[in-house]
């Protein structure tokens, strides 16, 4: 009887044969079993292999399989290119060579560590060039491979060169720690600038104390002095009267009459000059009161002008008056009223040459009273002005060094009409003349007298 084949192929099964038993069937089919199982293995084996060299070959890594004698087993291209090796040299020799480390240097290390089981990720490994001085940096991550149908036991070794990372880190610390120096530099600078401003500040501060303190002794001084020498001066000034006017009899000599004149004009002008300053150190000290009340600036006009009309006469000049009908009362201290008709009209004819003419004009204007002093004088520059509106402020001329003057007429004319809340306009031309406009308020209400 011949075996009939049931199956073809490798796994053939036979009709069994005359004298042998199920124990020996069973047997062969258990070998025949195990043949199997075996050549899958190997299929797999073989197929796991080519898909590990197909990651070998393609993966962007710098990858090495260490056998535990430290000999490459495996390597991909990018290892060669990392280490400057030809395709293929890299198989078969110690790391130590390949990597110019020593045995005992920090990866050894790792390897050992790698070689217990221990999986290690993130382990930076400082190289060296072949040119001894620059240096690279490799990113590893070291795992234990386990043995395999007859393959060694081996470590993966997977690496990233972080060489321009680290660089551009390094790059960066030190643009930080450069940037932080200069802004700590900056900030001692600046820290430096604002305590010598505090100092300055400061100095500034005891500078104005100490130039208010002087200020305020110097104004009570001027106050005293000038009360003082006012007292002796009335007295003068009255006898000289007296002695002018002969009261009580006459003088003889007609010389004294003309002596008696000059001691009464004299004393006057010095009178004037310490009223000023006496005026100047209340003002300064915010002591100067005023008395607003309705006036008629027609009697203000009349009396200055006649205390002027000598003077002018003298200078050989022609003074003029223009009063609008229509003016109606102002609002303002007829004391400080008449002394800055005085004032304009005394700098009008002081830098008027002779044969020149002081017009003052008097008009309602926009609900004020506006008072125009205009002479053909010598007039003055934008600076002169300037000048002129400063206490002790002289414009020099040869005028003004002629006439002479303390440089306080229009510093009181300004603080009397800022008093008064009025203002005050200068329009002069070097060579034309000069108008002087203060504007006063109107005394309300008006009753048309």
């Amino acid at each position: 009887m011949t075996d009939p084949t049931f199956l073809s192929g490798p796994t053939r099964l036979q009709k069994p044969t005359p004298g042998v038993g199920p124990a020996d069937t069973i047997g062969r089919l258990e070998r025949r079993i195990a043949e199997l199982e075996a050549a899958l293995r190997q299929s797999e084996a073989r197929a796991g292999e080519a898909r590990f060299r197909s990651l070998l070959r393609t993966a962007a890594s710098i990858i090495l399989v260490l056998g535990d004698d430290g000999r490459i087993l495996e390597a991909n291209r990018d290892a060669e290119r990392a280490f400057g090796l030809d395709p293929g040299s890299v198989i078969g020799r110690l790391w130590t060579e390949v990597m110019r480390e020593q045995q005992t240097g920090p990866f050894a290390a790792q390897l050992a560590n790698a070689a217990e089981g221990t999986e290690v990720r993130n382990f930076e490994q400082a190289l060296r060039e072949q040119d001894g001085m620059s240096e690279r940096v490799l990113l590893w991550n070291l795992n234990r491979l386990p043995q395999a149908d007859g393959a060694p036991a081996g470590i993966l070794c997977v690496g990233q060169d972080i060489t321009r990372r680290k660089r551009a880190e390094l790059a960066l610390r030190q643009a930080r720690d450069e940037l932080e120096m200069r802004v700590a530099e900056r900030t001692r600078a600046l820290m430096q600038e604002i305590q010598e401003r505090r100092r300055a500040e400061q100095a500034l501060i005891q500078a104005k104390e100490q130039a208010e303190l002087a200020n305020r002794a110097k104004s009570e001084f001027l106050a005293n002095m000038s009360h003082e020498l006012r007292t002796p001066l009335n007295a003068i000034i009255g006898f000289s009267s007296m002695m002018e006017s002969e009261i009580v009899g006459p003088l003889g000599h007609p010389k004294y009459l003309d002596y008696a004149k000059v001691i009464g004009k004299s004393s006057q002008h010095l009178l004037a000059v310490i009223s000023d300053i006496l005026d100047v150190a209340k003002i300064e000290a915010g002591k100067l009161e005023m008395h607003p009340q309705p006036m008629d600036v027609r009697d203000a006009v009349e009396s200055s002008l006649l205390l002027i009309a000598e003077r002018a006469e003298e200078g050989g000049l022609t003074l003029m008056q223009d009063i609008a009908p229509d003016t109606p009362h102002l609002l303002g201290d007829p004391v400080r009223v008449k002394q800055i008709l005085l004032n304009l009209l005394t700098n009008a004819v002081k830098f008027t040459p002779a044969g020149g003419s002081v017009a003052l004009r008097v008009r309602p204007d926009s609900g004020r009273i506006l008072i125009e002093v205009a002479d053909t004088g010598i007039g003055m520059s934008a600076e002169g002005i300037a000048i002129a509106l400063q206490p002790f402020g002289q414009v020099d001329s040869q005028l003004s060094r002629r006439s002479g003057g303390t440089g306080l007429g229009l510093p009181l004319v300004r603080s009397f009409v800022d008093l008064l809340n009025g203002t005050l306009d200068i329009r002069s031309r070097e060579g034309e003349g000069t108008t002087v406009s203060v504007r006063l308020p109107v005394a309300l209400p008006y009753d048309g007298e």
